[in-house]
């Protein structure tokens, strides 16, 4: 359940992705712009319009979104005369072999929304030195280390430790019991 108050507004386009015989892109979304905000925490634009209760850039739009064209037309992952290629129905039930284009642009558009990390991969650094609103509430089961809290190496070492990162706060924290797994200490 999003209670945003202000509109988000997505770009979103059709363009040939990577695919092969093994695998494809289907999606790819992040957001347009990030804001460090007062509390020198970076947060995606629809986390900043949200907290400052109006839009930091009108008419502008929010959200980059790009789907895989030529899944289930081109891609040798998906042939469609095997019923393979995209789902556009809104009732969640693809056909055999097909997958739920729905499905993918929620799960793309929440990486718009913010939850996606500003930490490089390659080397665990702090996008520009500072916290984003993602990292701040992932912590390191192994260590029990937050991830702000930690060097650019640790993060990166945490980062490729299947099993151990874990999402961390009040909010997440309060309904762990309500899981069934993915569930360490009460952290989800």
């Amino acid at each position: 359940r999003l209670q945003l108050t202000v509109d988000v507004v997505v770009s979103a386009e059709f363009d040939p992705l990577d695919c092969d015989q093994n695998s494809a892109v289907l999606g790819a979304a992040g957001p347009r712009v990030v804001y460090r905000l007062e509390d020198d925490v970076y947060y995606t634009a629809a986390q900043a319009n949200h907290i400052r209760g109006y839009d930091l850039s009108p008419g502008d739009h929010e959200i980059n979104a790009r789907f895989n064209a030529d899944y289930g037309v081109s891609c040798p992952t998906a042939n469609p005369q095997n019923g393979n290629g995209w789902y556009y129905g809104l009732d969640g039930n693809p056909g055999s072999g097909q997958i739920d284009f729905v499905t993918v642009v929620s799960h793309e558009i929440l990486h718009g929304l913010g939850i996606l990390s500003l930490v490089n991969p390659s080397t665990g650094a702090k996008f520009n030195g500072y916290d984003d609103a993602y990292m701040r509430l992932l912590e390191d089961g192994s260590t029990g280390t937050q991830w702000s809290a930690m060097t650019d190496a640790e993060r990166q070492a945490s980062a490729t430790d299947t099993g151990d990162l874990l999402w961390t706060g009040s909010a997440v924290t309060s309904v762990a019991g309500s899981f069934s797994a993915g569930v360490s200490g009460g952290l989800v």
